[in-house]
């Protein structure tokens, strides 16, 4: 069923309970987090950080903010069940223990080989395949148009 405004999609990422990411279809910042415009409210704001306060409630200090626990906000994920509250420390531990940089992920060729296959069906968007992959979803024309390298 498709979902046709933001407030739809936000409903449908709260109540999300999915261990797959659920990425923002609508508008993003230029660090890939999906946007919202509450112009009455607070004018734009993090998709991420409004599913985090439903879920999780609010902030619990200044000094907190949203943590992916499945290291794909910047892929636009905004899965209920992936936010969770963290200081910049705690964020940042997280981070160092997660996967390659998705900007500096390097595919392999059956990889590549399986990325462009799933494109070409044409059922997932290329910010779905690039959360996928664990790439960043503005590599992902680079990586559609360009021949994989032999290894």
């Amino acid at each position: 069923m498709p979902v046709l405004n933001t407030d739809a999609f936000l409903q449908r990422a709260i109540r999300c309970t999915s261990d797959e990411c659920l990425i923002w279809p609508f508008a993003r910042s230029r660090a890939g987090y999906g946007q919202v415009n509450r112009r009455k409210l607070k004018g734009v704001m993090n998709a991420h950080v409004l599913v985090c306060e439903a879920v999780k409630g609010p902030k619990p200090t200044p000094e907190h903010e949203t943590s992916h626990t499945c290291h794909n906000g910047r892929a636009g994920c905004v899965n209920g069940s992936h936010v969770e509250w963290a200081t910049k420390k705690e964020n940042m531990r997280v981070r160092r223990g997660r996967p390659q940089k998705p900007w500096k992920r390097k595919l392999t060729q059956k990889e590549h080989s399986d990325l462009l296959k799933m494109y070409s069906t044409g059922l997932f968007t290329q910010a779905e395949i690039a959360a996928h992959y664990g790439l960043a979803w503005q590599s992902m024309h680079h990586v559609l148009h360009t021949p994989a390298k032999r290894v």
